[in-house]
C-alpha cells in the first residue's frame, strides 16, 4: 500500500542574498501549505550567521515541509512529504520567480509497500515507451492519408480511362457490324456468281464429233 507522496526539490543558480532572507522562505513555505491544502501545526526555522543560509522546518498534519540553504553555492534543498495525495506545485515557476533560480529539479517519491512502490515505478517506466509508440504510430498517419490522397487522385484518372474505353464500344461495334454487312455482300456477289455458271455452261456452243470415216 502507498502511504505517501515525497518531493526532493534541488534549485541552483540561486540569487545568494534570497537564500539567507528567512522572511522570503518563510513566504514560500505558506504559499506552498495554503496552494496544496496542508495544515501547519508548528515550525522551527533558523538563520547560521554571517554569510550562512536558513534551515527551516514545517511540521504538517500531512508529515513535514523543510529546506535547507547554501548562498555560497546558489543552491536551496526543500523537501516535502504529504501522507495524501496532493496536486502537484509548480516549483519551477515559483523558485526561478522567488529566488531567481536557474535550474529546478523535481523528484517524486512514492512512500509505502516497496512491491507497490515497484509496480507503479515500472508502470512509469512503461508509459514513456508506450508514448514513443503512439507518437510514431501518429507519425504514420499522415504518409497514410497521403498514399490514399494519391490513391484516390488516381481514381478519376481510371475512370477517364473506362469511359474512354466505353466510348471506344460502340464504334468497335459499329465496325464490327459493317464488316458483317460488307461479308454478307461478299457471300450474296459469290453467291450469284455461283448462279451464273450453269447459265453460262447451257450457252456454249458443243463440241460436235467427227463422224466415222471423214468427210464424203
Amino acid at each position: 500500500m502507498i502511504v505517501g507522496t515525497e518531493w526532493l526539490i534541488e534549485a541552483t543558480g540561486c540569487n545568494p542574498a534570497s537564500l539567507r532572507d528567512e522572511a522570503l522562505l518563510r513566504g514560500i513555505f505558506d504559499r506552498v501549505v495554503a496552494d496544496l491544502g496542508l495544515k501547519a501545526i508548528d515550525s522551527i526555522w533558523h538563520t547560521f550567521p554571517g554569510e550562512g543560509g536558513v534551515t527551516g522546518l514545517v511540521a504538517l498534519t500531512e508529515s513535514h515541509l523543510a529546506c535547507h540553504t547554501y548562498p555560497e553555492h546558489g543552491t536551496a534543498t526543500i523537501n516535502l512529504y504529504c501522507c495524501r495525495t496532493r496536486p502537484e506545485w509548480d516549483w519551477e515557476s515559483n523558485l526561478n520567480s522567488l529566488l531567481g533560480a536557474e535550474t529546478v529539479s523535481v523528484m517524486k517519491i512514492e512512500r509505502g509497500d516497496p512491491e507497490e512502490i515497484f509496480e507503479i515505478s515500472n508502470l512509469k517506466f512503461q508509459i514513456p515507451d508506450q508514448k514513443s509508440e503512439i507518437s510514431n504510430l501518429k507519425s504514420q498517419i499522415p504518409d497514410q492519408k497521403s498514399e490514399i490522397s494519391n490513391f484516390k487522385s488516381q481514381i478519376p484518372d481510371q475512370k477517364s480511362e473506362i469511359s474512354n474505353l466505353k466510348s471506344q464500344i460502340p464504334d468497335q461495334k459499329s465496325e464490327i457490324s459493317n464488316s458483317r454487312s460488307q461479308i454478307k455482300d461478299q457471300k450474296s456477289e459469290i453467291s450469284n456468281f455461283k448462279s451464273q455458271i450453269p447459265d453460262q455452261k447451257s450457252q456454249s456452243p458443243s463440241r460436235r464429233s467427227p463422224t466415222a470415216g471423214g468427210d464424203a
